[in-house]
């Protein structure tokens, strides 16, 4: 006897809208509400499943990791993964899936960082877009990111760091765009801000990340 053949997704939505929806009025406000809210349960545990084994790769990956029921054990350390799995849960972005993957690791790895400067750093990546983190990333080095990403360095010996900025991160050309990212940055101490200050090809090319700044990066970089 031949199996019974695998539900749709739709299938399963329809269904699940429709035992929700049984006897109540009115019918239709009922199943749309029963069927949003099996979609996103489905969206979100396929999130988290990717989520958890990408971490656990990750952690399995490191030299002389604590066993898991150490780990299980270390407040801290669940107290990152806690955090940092509900904002994995809110984003689809892979830079800042990374950069919580990082952060996680960090907590493992690196023992200068506070236990409220991790909650400090946690709050600006659910904060932060990926033109945020990318920015940051570009002021640390502005050289050896155009090198690494492969985009060719403008020949300018004098302008503002605006120039190379719109060279190096297009998402950032929008002058209002890029005025919001650098208010936000600056506010939160992490670079030297001025923009469209005129300066010599030095000055340009000098990195633009203060200390706190560089100490964000190294938390969320592998």
């Amino acid at each position: 006897v031949m199996g019974r053949p695998e539900k749709s997704s739709g299938r399963e939505i329809v269904e699940a809208a429709v035992a929700g929806g049984a006897g109540s009025i009115p019918i239709v406000g009922s199943i749309v509400a029963a069927g949003l809210t099996f979609a996103m349960t489905v969206a979100h545990n396929r999130r988290m499943d990717a989520w958890f084994d990408s971490l656990a790769e990750r952690l399995d990956a490191l030299e002389d990791r604590p066993s898991w029921e150490e780990l299980a054990n270390d407040d801290e350390f669940v107290d990152v993964v806690i955090a940092s799995s509900r904002i994995a849960s809110t984003t689809a972005s892979e830079e800042k899936l990374e950069a919580l993957r990082n952060a996680v690791v960090s907590t493992l790895t690196d023992e200068t960082v506070s236990e409220d400067e991790r909650a400090i750093f946690l709050r600006y990546i659910d904060e932060f877009t990926p033109s945020h983190l990318a920015l940051l990333e570009f002021l640390q080095d502005p050289a050896g990111y155009f090198d690494a990403h492969g985009i060719p360095r403008p020949d300018l010996h004098m302008g503002s760091r605006a120039h190379l900025i719109e060279a190096a991160l297009p998402a950032l050309a929008s002058s209002a765009m890029l005025t919001t990212v650098e208010g936000d940055l600056s506010r939160r101490n992490l670079i030297n801000g001025g923009f469209n200050v005129t300066m010599t090809g030095a000055g340009m090319w000098a990195p633009g990340t203060k200390a706190e700044g560089d100490r964000f990066l190294r938390f969320i970089t592998a």
